[in-house]
């Protein structure tokens, strides 16, 4: 009897384990935060127990997976969110969060994120009688296929697009000698 009774208590201890589901982190969002970083921010996810912490997977494949992921960090407990520190290799990155209940459960993948491009990481202008030469460093990701040039007479605006192109340097000749410019390059 002692035997069936262990029996018993070990599938029952197995099945309450396999039920106790733990929800797919949601509303997945990436933000540029500057020099390099992003921030990664989700939604809480739901399960019977208390989520321990959130697993952050980085791949360069749109496919992230258990097999072609990089382990990037655990959060603090429930934390939703977190920075990271993108590699500068010029290439987009793809994430994935996946939460862990106090009892070891796992849930599935989030919904895949690609890093979007970086802006340029420094601009330089150069005055020149009515002309000014832009030089910019291009963007972490490879498939930028072109910059836009915005001009303004005021720092905050409006901005009228003045040009499109694939080079990292832009020559504007249609500027007046006295009056200050300010550029945004996407």
């Amino acid at each position: 009897m002692k035997k069936v009774l262990t029996a018993v208590l070990i599938v029952l201890s197995m099945a309450a384990r396999i039920s106790a589901s733990v929800g797919v982190p949601g509303n997945f969002t990436i933000t540029h935060t500057g020099s390099g970083n992003l921030l990664l921010r989700w939604a809480d996810s739901v399960s019977n127990t208390p989520v321990m912490h959130y697993t952050i997977f980085r791949s360069t494949l749109p496919n992230v997976s258990d097999v072609n992921y990089s382990f990037v960090t655990n959060t603090a407990g429930s934390q939703a969110f977190i920075a990271d520190a993108v590699p500068n290799t010029h290439q987009p990155f793809y994430y994935a969060v996946r939460a862990e209940d106090e009892a070891e459960n796992k849930s599935g993948l989030s919904v895949i994120k690609k890093s979007y491009p970086f802006p340029p990481g420094w601009v330089d202008i150069e005055s020149l009688n009515s002309k000014a030469f832009l030089r910019w460093e291009a963007g972490y990701d490879s498939e930028i296929t072109q910059y836009n040039i915005y001009r303004a007479a005021a720092e905050e605006g409006p901005y009228t697009d003045v040009s499109f192109l694939s080079a990292d340097q832009y020559l504007d000749t249609a500027l007046l000698n006295g009056v200050v410019y300010y550029y945004r390059i996407a």
